[in-house]
């Protein structure tokens, strides 16, 4: 029994034959007129058929078996929604991961938070710590993959006995994330440690210039993150975020992200080049000014991870600026064993300990600092354009 509308009295099946007609007839006429046209969607139509072929057919299951290598459990979600940062910790929680890889558990560590969403860093008496150093970064400095005690951050507080830390680093942060936050009035109320010394570092790794220009990798999962851009003059204006104000680009490149073969060979869209560098030191530049307003202090540091390939290209713009940094490109290699996590890039708690005493030992976070007989407005900066 057909289901063509029709198909059952004289008058429908003449009209599906005059239907018919004048479509070969239409066909005919752009086959003669505009063959180019057909032969773009035939070619179109082969292109679809053949990439669905390699999508599925082949690196689905290079992907599939690639990631069933890895185990990832967790007692309870972390992430959340925010309006400012685009997603942040959730506040006052205790949440575990453990994680294994080709079976063997490689970490089962707890993620601490307080009331501001900082990670928690425990420490000995805190009331006895007279200054303070705010940290900022990805998950390098969140410390994915330790325990709270084996932070970067707690280790620089347990080698410098003066200094409380704050750890305001999250996964899948970078610089413009840094700036929306200190350029919130809650930054200031969450700092309650206002006499002393007052100290930031910023621990920058090669994949935060991606994540300041919304690269295609990194729409997967930070479209509502901040958007800065460079106006005249290099003056930079936040413009939103990068789903509310680049909607086309964002959602072309979060369905792309998703592509089996964009994910096989790690690809990622726009290449980068001397524009996104430039919008990254200015990014940290703004911030580095918007602390020294704030806090009244001189002393903010971009840490420059070991490993980067990026640090040479974004120095220039760094000392152009006149903003401190550390250099650590070269002070350990990352891809040794013992300093990453196995089946993961992310630091530990080993390669912690030795950037954590390289930078107390550069900022003399150890010596003699109290603001008692130094001065509330006091600075350690010692690195300024190396």
């Amino acid at each position: 029994m057909s289901g063509f509308p029709g198909d059952h009295n004289p008058s429908g099946r003449m009209r599906r034959k005059q239907i018919l007609k004048r479509s070969k007839a239409l066909a005919h006429r752009i086959n003669k007129t505009h063959p180019k046209i057909i032969d773009a969607l035939i070619g179109l139509g082969f292109t679809v058929i053949i990439l669905a072929i390699i999508e599925w057919g082949l690196f689905y299951p290079l992907n599939y078996w690639e990631q069933k290598e890895i185990e990832i459990i967790w007692s309870g979600k972390l992430d959340q929604a925010d309006e400012l940062l685009g997603y942040n910790g959730k506040s006052n929680v205790q949440i575990s991961q453990l994680y294994r890889y080709h079976g063997q558990e490689v970490f089962n560590v707890t993620y601490s938070t307080d009331r501001f969403h900082r990670r928690i860093t425990p420490l000995p008496d805190p009331a006895s710590r007279p200054h303070l150093i705010l940290f900022f970064g990805g998950s390098f400095t969140f410390g994915e993959g330790v325990n709270d005690d084996e932070t970067l951050p707690c280790y620089v507080a347990q080698l410098a006995p003066r200094y409380r830390v704050l750890n305001y680093g999250y996964r899948g942060y970078g610089p413009h994330q840094m700036l929306a936050k200190l350029q919130s009035n809650g930054i200031t109320r969450e700092v309650a440690h206002r006499d002393g010394h007052r100290l930031l570092i910023y621990t920058f790794i090669d994949g935060h210039v991606g994540r300041v220009i919304g690269s295609m990798f990194n729409m997967n999962w930070a479209y509502r993150t901040p958007y800065y851009r460079l106006a005249e003059q290099d003056q930079l204006i936040k413009v939103g975020d990068f789903s509310s104000n680049r909607p086309v680009t964002t959602f072309l490149y979060r369905v792309i992200s998703h592509s089996e073969l964009v994910t096989y060979f790690d690809l990622d869209y726009p290449r980068l080049n001397e524009d996104h560098f430039r919008l990254t030191a200015r990014i940290i530049e703004e911030a580095r000014d918007v602390f020294q307003r704030k806090f009244n202090s001189d002393d903010f540091y971009v840490l420059i991870y070991p490993g980067s390939r990026y640090g040479p290209r974004l120095i220039p713009y760094l000392k152009a600026a006149g903003v401190n940094y550390l250099d650590y490109s070269s002070l350990l290699d990352p891809t040794e064993p013992q300093f990453h996590l196995a089946g993961d890039l992310h630091p530990t708690a080993a390669a912690y300990k030795i950037i954590a005493t390289r930078v107390v030992k550069d900022i003399n976070l150890a010596g003699k600092t109290g603001a008692e007989e130094l001065g509330p407005n006091y600075s350690t900066s010692i690195l300024p354009n190396r």
